[in-house]
C-alpha cells in the first residue's frame, strides 16, 4: 500500500493546478466537480478561497486549501446586489490572491504550479497571471447558450435594438437574419486563451456546441 502511495505521489509530481472560484454557491459547486474530475486524471489540487462564504475543507480530504482575506465589510458581505458584490471582490482580492500566489510559487516543498483556473467573473487574476508567467483557464458557469447571448449584446445595441423599444415586441427570423451573429469573434471575460463551459450531457453527446466555429479561444466542455 505503501508503495502504491508513492507511486501515485510521484505520478502527480509536477502537475499542481491552483483552482479560485468565485464565492458564490452556484459557482463554488461547479469548480469544486472540475477539480474532483482533474484529480481523478492525476492532477494535484490546490484551491485558494475567499473567507467570505468559506469552504468546508473537511468534505475534500484529496485537496489544499488556502483562504485569503477579502476585505468585505459586514454590509457588503450582506448585499442582496451579487453583481456589486462580485465587483468589489474583484478589487479586494487582487493583493491578497497575488500574495498567496507569490508563497505557493516559492515554496519549494510543493510542486511547480501548471496552470491557474478561476471562474471568469473573477477577471482580475488574468493580469495577476500574467505577471506571474502563469497560464490561466476560465471556469464558465453559465453554460454556453447564455454565453452566445450576452456575447452578441454589443451587436444588438449598435443596431439599436437594446435597449428594448415599445414598438418591437418580439424578435423576429428577419432581425435574427439581418444580425449575422454566428461570424462574431466572441471573447473571453478576461483574455484567456482557453475556457472550460458546464454544458448538460445531452448536448455534449450531440455535439450541439453553438459557439463551434464562432470563438477566437479554444474550449471544452464538462
Amino acid at each position: 500500500m505503501e508503495n502504491q502511495i508513492n507511486t501515485q505521489m510521484e505520478q502527480r509530481k509536477g502537475r499542481r493546478l491552483v483552482l479560485f472560484p468565485l464565492p458564490f454557491q452556484g459557482h463554488i459547486n461547479p469548480m469544486l466537480l472540475l477539480a474532483a474530475i482533474l484529480h481523478s486524471k492525476g492532477f494535484s489540487i490546490t484551491i485558494i478561497h475567499t473567507n467570505f462564504n468559506s469552504l468546508n475543507t473537511s468534505h475534500y480530504p484529496n485537496f489544499t486549501f488556502h483562504s485569503i482575506p477579502d476585505g468585505l465589510l459586514e454590509s457588503e458581505a450582506s448585499s442582496s446586489d451579487l453583481v456589486a458584490l462580485a465587483k468589489l471582490l474583484n478589487i479586494k482580492c487582487t493583493d491578497p490572491f497575488r500574495d498567496c500566489m507569490d508563497k505557493l510559487l516559492s515554496d519549494a516543498s510543493e510542486e511547480p504550479i501548471s496552470c491557474l483556473i478561476s471562474d471568469s467573473l473573477f477577471y482580475f487574476t488574468q493580469a495577476v497571471a500574467d505577471s506571474l508567467k502563469i497560464p490561466r483557464v476560465v471556469l464558465r458557469t453559465g453554460g454556453l447558450s447564455s454565453f452566445v447571448v450576452f456575447a452578441a449584446f454589443p451587436l444588438l445595441r449598435e443596431r439599436g435594438y437594446l435597449p428594448i423599444q415599445d414598438s418591437l415586441f418580439y424578435f423576429t427570423q428577419a432581425v435574427a437574419d439581418s444580425l449575422k451573429i454566428p461570424r462574431v469573434v466572441l471573447r473571453t471575460g478576461g483574455l484567456s486563451s482557453f475556457v472550460v463551459f458546464a454544458a448538460f450531457p445531452l448536448l455534449r453527446e450531440r455535439g450541439y456546441l453553438p459557439i463551434q466555429g464562432m470563438c477566437s479561444f479554444s474550449f471544452i466542455c464538462m
